[in-house]
């Protein structure tokens, strides 16, 4: 057997091994669904990239101190005046047949005053809500949060940071961070 042949043939598996590689690489670097999940503020004040504020006008900012440990920055809302709907920062996740069917959320989050913010998940199929799934609320410290959602019939995963608009949180902050949407595989 000639030299030349082997080194097609070499040539190939190297190619093969390194797209494995690449690939394996890439997938565990996508293991976060979110972009953006660190709510890093960027810009202008009220660029949130990736996510949408909703009301617009909120004034939101990168908080970097007095975080867990396990985080590095958060996102600080200053809840406004009293409106008819909690405010929410949502992303919208489109799920593909292929992707698994099990997904966890977790984060962290705290409030000034004592359950002014929750997390909430949307589960659509198209533009059909299937479910609601309600986190606890906020508590005045840091407090991680988590939780398995079942999104074997939605199209659409919609996760929100939610703030309370009662008057008695008007004027507050509510911080979130560190935000995982993944896969349970």
């Amino acid at each position: 057997m000639s030299h030349y042949h082997l080194a097609p043939c070499l040539f190939r598996r190297m190619s093969l091994g390194f797209v494995l590689v690449l690939l394996t690489a890439r997938l565990f670097a996508a293991e976060n669904a979110l972009s953006n999940p660190e709510l890093k503020v960027s810009g202008n004040p009220e660029v949130l990239p990736s996510w949408r504020l909703n009301p617009k006008e909120l004034s939101i900012t990168s908080e970097t101190k007095g975080l867990p440990k396990e985080i590095e920055v958060a996102v600080e809302v200053m809840i406004g005046e009293v409106q008819k709907n909690d405010g929410a920062l949502s992303q919208t996740i489109y799920r593909k047949k292929t992707d698994p069917e099990k997904w966890e959320l977790s984060g962290w989050f705290k409030s000034e005053e004592n359950r002014a913010g929750y997390i909430q998940v949307k589960l659509y199929d198209k533009d059909s809500e299937l479910e609601r799934i309600n986190f606890d609320y906020s508590p005045t410290n840091w407090e991680k949060f988590s939780k398995t959602i079942d999104a074997s019939r939605a199209t659409k995963i919609i996760v929100l940071c939610r703030w309370r608009h009662y008057e008695r949180y008007e004027g507050s902050k509510v911080w979130f961070g560190g935000l995982v949407l993944k896969p349970v595989k």
